[in-house]
C-alpha cells in the first residue's frame, strides 16, 4: 500500500472530481471514488401510502440511510383519479421549480446502476425530484413536465414496489459515487 497514491482528474468541464488509487507505473488500481463536495437534495413524490408493512419497513430503512448522507424527503400524495393525482403532483413540483424532475413510467429509459449514479453526479448539487405515480400510472401532463422519464424495468411493478426499488437505486447510486463497497460489479 505504500506504493499507492491518489490521483485526481476532472473528466469534463463542470464535472465532479474523481479520485482513484494509482500505482508506481501510473496504472489505476482499486476503487475510484467521488469526492463529495456537497450533499444531495432529493425529493421523492409518491402517490399513496405504503400499505404493505414489509415494503414500508424496507423503504423506511433506505430513507433513513439516505437522510444520513444528504437531504432526502418523501412527499406522499392522496390517491385519486389519474387526473387528480396528476394535478397534485404538478402542484408539488411547482413548489420545487429549480429541481430536475425524474418521472418513473414503463415507457421510460432504462439505466444501469452505474449510469444512474453518473446521472446524479452530473446534477452538481442541483436538487432532484423523483415522481412515482399511483396504481393507474401518471397523467400526460406530469410526463410532459418531466426532465427525464425513467423505467426501472420493462416489467410492471406495483407503485409500492417501484417506490422501494427507486429508494434502493438512489442509495446504490450514492454508494457508487462515494466509493463504498455496497455496489458490486
Amino acid at each position: 500500500f505504500s506504493t499507492l497514491k491518489y490521483k485526481t482528474q476532472r473528466r469534463e468541464p463542470l464535472a465532479p472530481t474523481y479520485s482513484w488509487l494509482v500505482d508506481q507505473r501510473g496504472l489505476a488500481s482499486g476503487w475510484w471514488r467521488f469526492r463529495n463536495d456537497g450533499m444531495f437534495r432529493y425529493t421523492l413524490i409518491v402517490v399513496g401510502k405504503m400499505k404493505k408493512r414489509s415494503l414500508a419497513d424496507l423503504c423506511a430503512d433506505y430513507e433513513k440511510r439516505l437522510k444520513r448522507q444528504g437531504n432526502f424527503e418523501v412527499i406522499e400524495l392522496k390517491d385519486g383519479t389519474v387526473e387528480s393525482e396528476g394535478q397534485r403532483i404538478l402542484e408539488a413540483l411547482e413548489k420545487r421549480r429549480e429541481a430536475k424532475v425524474y418521472v418513473l413510467a414503463e415507457e421510460g429509459k432504462g439505466m444501469r446502476s452505474n449510469d444512474f449514479a453518473t446521472e446524479l453526479v452530473a446534477l452538481q448539487g442541483r436538487p432532484a425530484n423523483f415522481v412515482v405515480g399511483g396504481a393507474y400510472g401518471l397523467s400526460k401532463a406530469v410526463k410532459a413536465r418531466a426532465d427525464a422519464v425513467l423505467s426501472l424495468s420493462p416489467m410492471t411493478f406495483t407503485h409500492e414496489m417501484a417506490r422501494f426499488i427507486l429508494c434502493e437505486q438512489i442509495y446504490r447510486a450514492d454508494a457508487i459515487n462515494r466509493g463504498t463497497g455496497y455496489h458490486h460489479e
